[in-house]
């Protein structure tokens, strides 16, 4: 799985070093096989599945003495629909940006998370009833991140800026996401990406990405 992300980051042709933190010793093989010169050895404290993504880049950034101003991309090894085209126009809108501002790709959900429904052990009812009457095509739409990759300045990391906090969202199409965390959530991404290995007009070219904010749409050569 891991290769998928390497190959992405190795063909954007964007990155001085390209660097794998881990306490896997077989993905840091793996890692090395496939041209990672550097493994960053996670220890203990930053190996458990509680473990805060800032606080594992902020090691890392430590560990290889990363000047506060240079941009860091972290990026997650479960990211089978990650793309050059991606990486290459996100990091156009990263190098804009100085403040303690995150950049990842965003995606709306699929419905009103307004009119989203819980359950009480007996009956589903409205989880807020301000939106009782509404209708679905009438709401602002939500968004959520698509767990692939962040863009941030090193002092971002280091400050241990909340990740949501305030983001500059690259608007990806759905089908080109998929977060895995359950085996349902495994057969999902091998379903969408046996169909974009085999029809090209899914392809996710830069007429496909965009800013919510047009005026910081950056022009790709």
């Amino acid at each position: 799985m891991i290769q998928y992300p390497i190959r992405a980051l190795v063909e954007s042709e964007l990155f001085e070093e390209i660097v794998v933190t881990t306490d896997s010793p077989e993905i840091a093989s793996v890692a090395r096989l496939n041209g990672v010169r550097k493994v960053v050895d996670r220890p203990p404290s930053l190996s458990g599945s509680s473990v805060a993504t800032i606080d594992v880049i902020a090691h890392a950034i430590n560990e290889l003495s990363i000047d506060s101003l240079d941009l860091v991309c972290c990026v997650y090894a479960t990211n089978p629909f990650l793309t050059p085209s991606l990486l290459q126009f996100s990091h156009h809108v990263a190098v804009s940006v100085q403040e303690a501002i995150y950049v990842t790709p965003v995606v709306p959900y699929g419905f009103p998370i307004q009119r989203s429904l819980t359950f009480d052990g007996t009956y589903f009812t409205m989880a807020d009833n301000k939106h009782l009457y509404s209708h679905s095509q009438n709401l602002d739409p939500r968004f959520h991140e698509t767990a692939q990759f962040w863009w941030a300045r090193a002092s971002t990391w280091l400050g241990r800026h909340p990740m949501q906090g305030q983001i500059l969202g690259i608007l990806v199409p759905e089908w080109f996401q998929q977060d895995i965390d359950t085996d349902e959530d495994w057969h999902y991404a091998e379903l969408k990406f046996r169909v974009l290995q085999h029809n090209s007009s899914f392809a996710l070219t830069t007429e496909r990405l965009s800013l919510l904010n047009p005026h910081l749409n950056p022009k790709i050569e």
